[in-house]
């Protein structure tokens, strides 16, 4: 078998005091802001998911309110179409129509037209 050159039998020496020599360093500077990034990043992330609670609150509310103000609108909407036939049937009766009769005899009135008053029974 051949003998390896002394330069090329020096090469794996060398590598490992360079490496002996410059991996902890390599570890200092990679180790110690991991750590750090490691620690403070529960704060981060806490509040991070804090803020996004928060915001979802904002959010619901926001929307909420929303829903509610349609509803509303809605609700105006539909008076706003149910009163035209309700107005012409009014109309209609008002000009001669006799009064429907309830199946039991009797007259429907409008409570409203009471003028009197409201006599309050404890």
């Amino acid at each position: 078998e051949a003998v390896a050159a002394p330069l090329l039998s020096r090469i794996p020496m060398i590598g490992q005091a360079v490496l002996g020599f410059i991996l902890p360093w390599i570890l200092a500077m990679i180790a110690v802001p991991l750590e750090m990034l490691v620690e403070s990043g529960r704060h981060v992330v806490g509040r991070a998911l804090a803020l996004a609670i928060r915001g979802g609150g904002v959010l619901f509310r926001l929307a909420g309110h929303g829903v509610r103000h349609l509803t509303a609108a809605l609700t105006h909407l539909y008076d706003i179409y149910i009163i035209v036939p309700l107005q012409l049937e009014r109309l209609t009766r008002a000009r001669g129509a006799e009064p429907r009769r309830p199946l039991g005899g009797g007259v429907l009135r409008n409570p409203a037209d009471r003028t009197g008053p409201v006599n309050v029974q404890r």
